[in-house]
């Protein structure tokens, strides 16, 4: 699952099309540099600022067909909605509030599918890879 259980919107879509575009003709760093700054809290992006650059610069060592897989496979992803409602096993979930990706309504009402969730919302935070199997 990637980030979320919903299958992406047309605008969702279109912007990963976009994406995948701008990859074919060469400029994944142009990707990079939009979309890596949108995964930290406004606030928090001068102080991360070296983390931030070293993202964009791993971009360029990144398999480009690997990237372009992930766009396509996010794009083209169902929905687990049913999966989810009837997954038995205890989950966590992280979700910033401030996160451009996976705005807070959209976050709570993911975690609202288990009745065994762990969620946490931290206030200054913004993307986070918030999907988590507890093993015990």
């Amino acid at each position: 699952m990637h980030s979320l259980p919903y299958p992406d919107n047309e605008e969702k879509k279109a912007a990963r099309d976009r994406d995948i575009a701008l990859k074919k003709k060469g400029k994944l760093n142009q990707v990079a540099e939009e979309a890596v700054p949108l995964m930290y809290a406004p606030q928090n992006r001068n102080k991360m600022a070296s983390v931030i650059e070293n993202t964009i610069a791993q971009a360029q060592v990144h398999d480009p067909a690997g990237i372009e897989a992930s766009l396509e496979g996010m794009k083209e992803r169902p929905s687990y909605r049913i999966f989810l409602k009837t997954a038995t096993i205890p989950v966590s979930f992280i979700f910033g509030m401030q996160d451009h990706y996976i705005p807070p309504p959209l976050a709570q009402e993911t975690s609202k599918m288990f009745s065994n969730a762990s969620v946490k919302f931290p206030q200054r935070s913004g993307h986070k890879r918030g999907f988590f199997f507890n093993n015990g």
